[in-house]
């Protein structure tokens, strides 16, 4: 017998450079597996290597140029625009060509302040300098005008509203003293004067008994602002303090909050949502605070919905013309995320936009041109993760068939029963106590056997809870000062946060997740980190994902007719074949047959984004699995099962691959004989 795990002039594609952060590894995957390519007949084989298409989305959206902002509309400048912009503005001398390069590049700054370009051209008309730093001197003395006048104003306003003698005596000392402060303030004495003011109005309107106070400051604050947003330009606080020229200061001020920068659409310091939908580029004028949702916060700014199409445009033209890579469907997942958290305020028809239907086209066109991984569609595939038989997706249709036609609990138990191996091997106890339950009381109802269920995983979960508990009060003596104090608040949240009865509510695992990050994974021991820290996560997650099988979504529940059945459903549904890669998408992974596997749902969606050698120490059997799981492609492949060319190369390419990327501890062996012509 001949046995062989290689095979000479096989084609991977390893576009991507970044494998691992170690170069050790990463320079000896890609000189092991770029070889010299085979010649595969045509159309059989179609490898996906858009150069860059697993790139960080963040990274990516940070270079782009000519994005309007989705907020205010502004034409956001990336950090090399910038660099760029500040660098030609500051080589001009002539007012003449310094007024024509700001209305060229007007776009570019920010809507509410682009009155400063009509006011450069309207100075250099009045004033007829040739001096760019006299014309800004003559701008900032204009500036001290309007900020007076509209001082001016806001003191009327009060003297009016004293006049109305619709005040206290006391709101009445309070109203005098706002207009003596703003008499005396002068505008060319501080740095801002938004501050200041803003202050003198909460001191003494801020403080009236009367119920006018808050219109009274709204209108006098709404007065001040702009003069005094637009006076900021001129402020010349840093000139003194710098070498900086005062041209270029105010060019600074000008287009900074123009400057691109990724913001989160949920924005929260405990959020997990770090998908690439979540991401979207923003000028800085348009930030949000930490803990917000963002379109939910900018719901009130004009024209944003105009605006975010505009976006959507701007990263559609960016994806068609190769600058986006990777990310063909972001604008897709970016519109129902933003309908989703705006409730739906934001809606767009793609296909009444040229742009975002073009793309979609092209998107559809992509994918039907994708590799078909055959494996997924076959009958009788196990997982190479956990070995249990995979179903596809005609199956899985078969046996909700089977599971809504049950007549009741003891039949349904029995369907369960006789397809176990279909189910996933983490519901196994659940399906045991399911049969205790029903042999102890056969004619239990429905209701009656769900609370059951709910009460043996809720008590699951308190004991996996205590265990976890124990586990870090037996660490605590050995452990470093540091690590005492973390193991300590670990315990201390863990029993006062955790510890209640969850019989007929979700445990929030979130919650005790975000817990671990901040305890368990922040001490200064590797051992407390890795191998402990699966100890404090996995069993409680898992007993969890079997709790949430018996809170299934209401709808699913109606549709079907009963909760039990759709909970047999969701047993069976974790066990459809899906294709995983051996190096995550996210990770810079490829798409290629050597970087595909069949794996069950259930174990894709368990594994994430880990690499193949942490799964593989986590879940030793892993690497059994794998050689049970090739055992029968070979086998198929050699019954002539497989229609597609490119099988006959996929033993050979996924065997060097999985061997390289576990440095040896998976390697997969078959006979070599079987693929000989």
């Amino acid at each position: 017998m001949k046995i062989l795990t290689t095979q000479p002039n096989i084609s991977i594609d390893f576009h991507h450079k970044n494998l691992y952060t170690n170069d050790k590894n990463k320079n000896t995957l890609l000189l092991q597996l770029q070889q010299k390519p085979a010649l595969l007949p045509a159309g059989y084989y179609f490898p996906i290597n858009f150069k860059g298409d697993t790139d960080n989305i963040e990274k990516q959206l940070k270079q782009l140029e000519n994005i309007h902002c989705p907020v205010c509309g502004v034409k956001m400048l990336s950090q090399n625009e910038m660099k760029r912009l500040l660098k030609q503005g500051q080589k001009i001398t002539d007012v003449t060509m310094f007024c024509d390069w700001l209305e060229k590049n007007k776009d570019n700054i920010n809507p509410k302040y682009r009155k400063f370009v009509e006011s450069a051209k309207r100075n250099s008309q009045e004033f007829n300098t040739n001096s760019i730093d006299d014309l800004l001197k003559n701008m900032q003395e204009s500036a001290f005008i309007a900020s007076q006048n509209t001082i001016d104003e806001m003191k009327k306003i009060i003297e009016e509203a004293q006049n109305t003698k619709k005040f206290s005596d006391s709101d009445n000392v309070l109203l005098e003293e706002c207009y003596i402060r703003l008499d005396n303030f002068d505008v060319k004495s501080t740095q801002g004067i938004l501050k200041p003011i803003k202050n003198i109005l909460i001191e003494t309107i801020g403080n009236l008994e009367n119920e006018s106070e808050k219109p009274l400051y709204n209108s006098l604050i709404k007065k001040i602002f702009p003069v005094a947003e637009y006076q900021s330009f001129f402020n010349d606080f840093l000139y003194k303090k710098s070498n900086i020229p005062y041209k270029d200061i105010v060019l600074q001020k000008l287009f900074t909050p123009s400057s691109s920068n990724i913001q989160k659409i949920i924005n929260y310091k405990n959020s997990t949502e770090n998908i690439d939908v979540n991401y979207v580029l923003t000028c800085n004028e348009c930030k949000i605070p930490k803990d917000g949702v963002f379109f939910s916060y900018h719901k009130d700014k004009p024209d944003i919905e105009k605006n975010f199409i505009t976006y959507l445009e701007d990263i559609s033209k960016n994806i068609l013309n190769h600058q986006l890579t990777g990310h063909s469907e972001y604008p897709f997942g970016l519109i129902n995320l933003v309908s989703k958290t705006s409730g739906n305020k934001y809606k767009v028809d793609i296909y009444k936009n040229p742009v975002l239907k073009e793309l979609k086209i092209q998107n559809f066109e992509d994918y039907k041109n994708t590799i078909d991984f055959e494996p997924v569609n076959h009958e009788g595939i196990p997982c190479a993760s956990c070995g249990n038989m995979t179903i596809t997706h005609e199956q899985k249709l078969q046996l909700y068939k089977q599971v809504e036609n049950t007549k009741d609990l003891k039949e349904l138990y029995e369907l369960l029963s006789n397809n176990k191996q279909y189910i996933g091997k983490k519901y196994y106890d659940t399906l045991r106590e399911i049969g205790l339950i029903l042999v102890k009381n056969p004619k239990i109802s429905e209701i009656e056997l769900i609370s059951e269920l709910r009460k043996y995983e809720a008590l699951n979960i308190k004991n996996k809870l205590n265990k976890a508990i124990k586990l870090a009060e037996y660490l605590v003596p050995e452990a470093s000062s540091n690590d005492q104090q973390l193991l300590t608040q670990f315990i201390q949240e863990a029993k006062t946060s955790f510890c209640e009865n969850y019989d007929n509510k979700l445990f929030p695992y979130n919650k005790y997740n975000n817990l671990i990050k901040r305890t368990i994974y922040c001490v200064e021991s590797e051992k407390i980190k890795t191998i402990h820290g699966y100890q404090f996560k996995e069993p409680i997650r898992k007993a969890f994902t079997r709790q949430g099988l018996l809170y299934p979504n209401k709808e699913t529940i109606e549709k079907v007719g009963s909760i039990s059945k759709v909970i047999a459903q969701d047993m069976f549904k974790g066990s459809i074949a899906t294709i995983d890669h051996l190096v995550a998408k996210n990770r810079q992974g490829w798409e290629n047959i050597a970087n595909y596997v069949v794996m069950c749902k259930n174990c894709n969606n368990e594994k994430t984004n880990y690499s193949i050698m942490h799964w593989l120490d986590i879940h030793p059997p892993v690497a059994k699995n794998m050689q049970k799981y090739m055992d029968v492609i070979v086998d198929k492949l050699h019954k002539g099962e497989f229609k597609e060319e490119y099988m006959k190369k996929y033993p050979f390419v996924f065997a060097k691959c999985l061997k390289i990327l576990t440095q040896g501890k998976a390697v997969i062996r078959f006979d070599s004989s079987k693929f000989e012509n």
